[in-house]
């Protein structure tokens, strides 16, 4: 049964009794595992360092037993895997903020969902980082280029944001030809018949303005020979007020004509209706597939166009590669080996606990009492770094079991 939900001090009874039967007669050296605190406070690593190092996948344990030049390479890694987690935050954001057109509210939720999408690649990057069999990573390398694509595209939109915007104008129009053409029949409604309207109002006015210069010459003449405006003179200057009276109405008719023209009811509801649709449309042409359209026809009109996104995208792709070619690359270091060598050792010691036990239960079956009754307290007694030790919170447990094997062992001596 599981001692999670006993007593500390029964815990470790049971713990202590697991590894006391796990393999009798058998001395244990005492364990020495110390919590993993202790171990970072020994290794005197900033919360920097720490943080590169989690990212990193890096053993605490292990590199205590490595070099200075081998803790940054492995800082290094986790410094990759921080740059790739922050670009796919920006990439996912903006590619959200865009299609969703975020405002208030959805802008926090975009930065919610971006945040779990940077994790993800984070986590996926880190175990990539971390692995200890290059040959697996041969089957990351697509991986990788995959995401760093998936990376690049909302990076791309973003640098080509104004450019994307026109072209999707231009598809939408294209798309929406038949509407546009209506829309524009509707606005030409009466606009013939107010353009022979305006010229023939401005035909007028420009009689009007030759009348009145005519009169204009005949007061001036008049005064000049008669020495005054008589009788002949102030008939042409009240024709001359009245030309200008006429004048002054042709133009408040000109500037009538030059309002709006309003529309019977039926064509203006047709109008609205069918503007609301392209209106519709275009907003909704802001999704993944519209800016990659766009692209697309960006891409074929300019050759630099193609260029530049193909630059930007090998830059994020060889990014996101980083992390793996360097693991290719990478010499064997001492760090890699005890990684490898513990997990031979605790690999060897579980096999070797469970293959006692089997082989004393065939041979002398009255021993089944004697058996762990928790095989996996066994295991953990006797298991090199084991999560139980690096927590520390059975760390008393631990030290009593395997103390307990050795005063049994020393107590009943080797068993027959």
């Amino acid at each position: 049964m599981s001692n999670e939900n006993l007593p500390r001090g029964e815990s470790a009874q049971s713990a202590a009794d697991a590894a006391n039967s796990a393999l009798p007669g058998r001395p244990t050296p005492e364990h020495t595992h110390r919590p993993i605190e202790d171990v970072y406070h020994d290794l005197q690593l900033n919360p920097f360092e720490r943080a590169m190092l989690w990212l990193s996948k890096t053993d605490p344990y292990a590199l205590g037993a490595a070099t200075y030049h081998t803790h940054l390479t492995l800082q290094a890694l986790g410094m990759f895997v921080l740059g790739t987690g922050i670009l796919a935050w920006v990439s996912a954001f903006f590619a959200l903020k865009v299609s969703l057109e975020a405002e208030g509210a959805s802008i926090v939720a975009a930065g919610f969902a971006a945040t779990l999408y940077a994790f993800l690649i984070m986590m996926i990057d880190r175990e990539i980082a971390s692995s200890q069999n290059k040959g697996s990573l041969l089957i990351r390398l697509p991986f990788a280029v995959l995401i760093g694509i998936v990376i690049s595209f909302p990076i791309e939109n973003m640098l080509l944001k104004g450019r994307i915007e026109a072209e999707i104008d231009k598809i939408v129009k294209v798309r929406n030809e038949a509407s546009y053409a209506r829309i524009a029949e509707i606005n030409q409604f009466g606009v013939a018949g107010r353009a022979e309207e305006r010229e023939s109002q401005l035909r007028t006015l420009a009689s009007i303005d030759l009348e009145i210069s005519a009169l204009d010459k005949d007061i001036d003449n008049e005064i000049r020979v008669r020495g005054g405006c008589e009788a002949r003179c102030k008939d042409k200057q009240a024709n001359k007020a009245e030309r200008e009276k006429k004048k002054e109405q042709q133009l408040q008719r000109l500037q009538l004509l030059g309002k709006p023209i309003e529309l019977p009811a039926d064509l203006a509801q047709e109008r609205a209706a069918l503007q609301a649709a392209v209106s519709k449309d275009r907003k909704q042409s802001t999704d993944f597939l519209s800016r990659l359209e766009a692209m697309t026809s960006i891409n074929k009109e300019s050759p630099e166009s193609t260029l530049a996104t193909w630059l930007l995208r090998f830059f994020f792709i060889a990014l996101e590669l980083a992390p793996a070619l360097i693991k290719l690359t990478l010499a064997e270091t001492e760090y890699h080996r005890y990684l490898e060598a513990r997990r031979r050792l605790n690999i060897s010691k579980s096999t070797a606990i469970a293959n006692y036990w089997i082989r004393e239960l065939n041979e002398h079956p009255e021993r089944v009492f004697d058996a762990p009754v928790e095989i996996t307290d066994a295991l953990i007694a006797h298991t090199e770094d084991s999560m139980v030790a690096v927590r520390g919170g059975e760390a008393e447990a631990i030290h009593r079991a395997r103390r307990a094997v050795v005063d049994a062992a020393r107590a009943a001596g080797p068993a027959t």
